[in-house]
């Protein structure tokens, strides 16, 4: 066989690696457009802007509001990326719902600890070991992979 075995498809290290670089690049666009350049980058005692705030929502800006957390100036990247994709973005990152995916959250508190490291351990199988089934991963992950390169289609229109 000339072609090698198709590689199963790794939704969690996907979603992990490219929500990292887009959460940092939309703060970097964050602080741009808001004049808010501190807020970029982590410091002791100190929080800086995300794009969920789970629990600490009064504590720090969220990327997504539709106003910086004085409640009184308008948060200026909604005009850069637009309505619909802040929309799609509090859909993956931000719902108040338990069935929503929370991208964030999942990723940064453990919940899909389990779901990269099957997927690491799959990588590292040869190609005469079985591969893992990818109808046996985290039923969200392909949804929410799928749903996050749709995003950043949106953004980047």
């Amino acid at each position: 066989n000339i072609h090698p075995p198709a590689s199963p498809p790794l939704p969690a290290i996907f979603i992990t690696a490219v929500f990292s670089l887009l959460e940092h690049s939309l703060r970097i666009l964050w602080c741009q457009v808001n004049n808010r350049h501190d807020d970029s980058y982590a410091r002791p005692s100190e929080y800086y802007v995300t794009l969920d705030g789970h629990g600490q929502r009064d504590k720090h800006d969220v990327m997504i509001n539709p106003y910086l957390r004085d409640g009184k100036i308008r948060n200026q990247i909604i005009g850069v990326i637009g309505a619909d994709a802040c929309a799609m973005l509090s859909d993956l990152f931000a719902a108040p719902s338990v069935e929503a995916p929370n991208i964030r959250s999942a990723v940064c508190h453990g919940s899909w600890d389990g779901e990269i490291i099957k997927e690491i351990e799959g990588l590292a199988k040869t190609s005469d070991e079985s591969v893992s089934d990818p109808e046996k991963s985290h039923p969200q992950l392909m949804d929410a992979a799928c749903a996050l390169v749709s995003c950043l289609d949106l953004i980047s229109s």
